[in-house]
């Protein structure tokens, strides 16, 4: 039997994002960190498996590639953000050499936020329906909730506008970021067209620092689910101008539409727990970047403004 890598899968937990690499019998290996979000592994084996990049974006991983270098595997993984590893070789039918990266800073980049989540429609308000007949209002239930448990999981803090199916009026929705000095407002959409063919996901902001989160979502979402990207525009609340005049400090106020529920592929796509699941973690993938994002122009303005105190 040949001696080499026959399969890579990853797993996420709450500490640790796992690549197990299998092969037909124990493999010498040398893991090197070529930057900051960059780690190459060379297997002391041939590659029996094809070569392949593997798309994972869970946060911490982002793609997994596999080819042959030498005669020998070549395994390069590339990172959202940094993350020490450890290993661990794993004997039996396959064995399987496990890596180990840590999802501290995730979790430093979400401590303590606080994340409004507003699942559209709800009780008579039924949102649009799909072609074969579901509802807006349920589909964007369910991927609320996963989102809810994810933040919550990355050491976030998360409230829905609703739990049940019942009717909340936007003002209060809106008063929920304002009653919880919420860090984000995101409202939980999907798209609808009369054209069936029409596809994809968009956003909409009513905030500068909405507009850079939808962009962030919406690329994740591209990522993650490949997804169409129907771009993002500026909400009008104009109504409720007043509101957003007296808010004491200004967060992203966001509308993430998913995908298209009009669309039959679509559709059936948001049948998919499995679907939907992954839509939440491309929407906490764009958050986490947001945040991140946020903690660099924080730094980068007290270094400009004491250049020689750090």
């Amino acid at each position: 039997m040949k001696k080499g890598l026959t399969n890579l899968y990853a797993r996420t937990g709450s500490d640790f994002s796992t690549i197990a690499l299998e092969s037909t019998a124990p493999l010498s290996h040398t893991v090197r960190k070529l930057s900051r979000h960059i780690y190459e592994v060379l297997l002391d084996g041939e590659l029996i498996m094809a070569p392949d990049t593997v798309n994972i974006y869970d946060g911490i991983i982002n793609t997994i590639s596999v080819s042959q270098k030498n005669g020998d595997a070549q395994v390069s993984i590339l990172l959202q953000h940094p993350s020490s590893c450890r290993l661990k070789q794993v004997r039996g039918i396959p064995n399987r050499l496990e890596i180990n990266f840590d999802r501290a800073f995730l979790k430093q980049i979400m401590k303590e936020k606080m994340i409004v989540i507003d699942p559209g429609h709800g009780g008579g308000d039924s949102g649009r329906r799909g072609y074969i007949n579901l509802l807006e209002k349920n589909v964007v239930m369910h991927i609320a909730n996963y989102l809810k448990a994810k933040i919550i999981d990355a050491g976030g803090r998360a409230v829905l506008t609703r739990e049940k199916d019942i009717s909340v009026n936007l003002i209060d929705r809106l008063q929920a970021a304002r009653l919880l000095e919420a860090d984000i407002w995101i409202s939980i959409h999907t798209r609808w067209d009369r054209d069936k063919s029409k596809c994809g996901a968009g956003a909409l902001y009513h905030s500068k620092q909405g507009e850079l989160l939808c962009r962030y979502i919406l690329e994740e979402i591209g990522k993650k689910l490949k997804l169409e990207n129907n771009g993002i525009c500026e909400e009008s609340f104009s109504k409720l101008a007043g509101f957003f005049e007296t808010m004491e400090y200004s967060i992203p106020f966001v509308t993430i539409e998913v995908c298209t529920i009009s669309n039959p592929v679509e559709e059936g796509w948001l049948r998919s727990p499995v679907f939907k699941e992954r839509a939440a973690q491309a929407i906490i993938n764009g958050i986490a970047r947001y945040f991140d994002s946020c903690r660099y122009e924080e730094y980068k303005n007290i270094t400009d403004k004491f250049p020689h105190s750090l």
